[in-house]
């Protein structure tokens, strides 16, 4: 009776061993893609980004502008 449970843990626990370790090469793929999405600062043109509810945002960064663009010269 000791011997089948005990053969029964392993049996179970070799299982989700194996079954764990399948999806290895998937993980591994992901995490090279995540390391291909940072780009330099130097090299960054902003393409490919927008704001949410970007055109509320465009309303205040107009009325706001010589705010805005004495804040960045103020900031290089």
């Amino acid at each position: 009776m000791i011997h089948t449970i005990k053969g029964l843990i392993i049996g179970a626990g070799l299982s989700f061993l194996l079954v764990g370790c399948m999806n290895s090469e998937e993980k591994i793929d992901s995490e090279r893609e995540s390391v291909n999405q940072f780009e330099s600062v130097q090299e960054y043109t902003g393409e490919g980004y927008t704001l949410k509810d970007g055109e509320e945002t465009d309303k205040v960064a107009v009325e706001n502008r010589k705010e805005v663009e004495r804040a960045v010269k103020g900031f290089s």
